[in-house]
């Protein structure tokens, strides 16, 4: 009876813990999966960039804003590489299956 007044809470936490882990995961897996399966062209109608100090270090972030071929307007994370040899008017797609656009 001691041993289960001693595991018994033990067991319930890492239960606990298994369930948000696993679940975390699988709302990771999911949101890959779903970037995975878009697909979709267009012209890159805007350039953006933003920096972010925080004690010292500078974080920074590259998006394009992208007019697709079905007059949808969405803002895309792109890396600096892709960001520096894009310009306004280039096309740019995300093909099915990969996780990132590339310059067409």
């Amino acid at each position: 009876m001691e041993k289960y007044l001693v595991f018994g809470p033990i067991v319930i936490f890492f239960v606990i813990f298994g369930i948000i882990i696993f679940a975390f995961l699988a709302f990771v897996g999911k949101l890959i999966i779903k970037s995975k399966n878009s697909f979709w062209k267009g012209d890159v109608v805007e350039k953006k960039y933003f920096q972010k100090k925080d004690d010292g270090k500078v974080e920074e972030f590259f998006s394009v804003v992208v007019q697709t071929e079905d007059s949808k307007e969405l803002k895309v994370a792109v890396s600096k590489i892709l960001w520096n040899n894009l310009k306004e008017g280039d096309k740019i797609e995300k093909r099915k299956g990969e996780l990132f656009p590339r310059k067409v």
